[in-house]
């Protein structure tokens, strides 16, 4: 169903979901995007930090090659190199499987928690399977979450198993730094357009 491509990216949402939870899933369904999804090419997006990967668990796995084929070096794959966020609040099946995965340059150390700002990739043009998503910066550390970021609607369930799913990130930032809200039965999120 998924093609090539959503092969390599089923065996990165296992290698995470292994990350994640000790166990992997037995399909996918779902796939990880490292890709644009439901956004121009080259926006930026923002998603909370759910797991990171070291160079040992990517090596020799389809992820790899995924990272090979989407224009990174194998000397820039180093510990932390591939990581998953959420874009999506909460619920561990509901923010696994609307994740974005993506690349850290090997300058830019994240943690599980933290608010990255991510360039999405692009769809496949020269190379077998497009290019991937890079963190661009961390926009809020886990320790100081929530206190220019947080997950919209509120929740006063936070935590608890009655939690809502669905809650966008939301920046307080956004509007004066040119962000738009996209908004429709697909998708809702808040992206900027690339500025290259």
């Amino acid at each position: 169903m998924f093609g090539r491509a959503g092969r390599l990216l089923c065996a990165l949402t296992m290698l995470l979901t292994y990350l994640l939870f000790g166990h992997s899933f037995e399909g996918c369904a779902s796939v990880p995007r490292s890709g644009p999804n439901f956004v121009p090419p080259g926006s930026y997006r923002m998603a909370q930090v759910v797991a990171t990967a070291k160079r040992s668990e990517i090596l020799g796995t389809p992820a790899y090659k995924l990272l090979l084929d989407g224009g990174i070096t194998d000397g820039q794959i180093i510990d932390g190199s591939a990581a998953a966020a959420m874009v999506y609040c909460c619920g561990k099946s509901h923010s696994l499987a609307t994740a974005i995965v993506f690349y850290v340059p090997p300058d830019v150390t994240i943690h599980q928690g933290d608010v990255v700002e991510i360039k999405t990739g692009g769809e496949p043009n020269g190379s077998r399977y497009g290019t991937v998503n890079v963190v661009k910066d961390i926009r809020e550390t886990r320790q100081n979450f929530p206190t220019h970021c947080h997950w919209l609607p509120s929740d006063e369930n936070e935590g608890t198993s009655r939690e809502l799913w669905g809650r966008v990130l939301y920046c307080d930032w956004m509007a004066q730094e040119g962000w738009t809200e996209k908004s429709n039965l697909v998708v809702h999120t808040w992206y900027k357009a690339p500025n290259d």
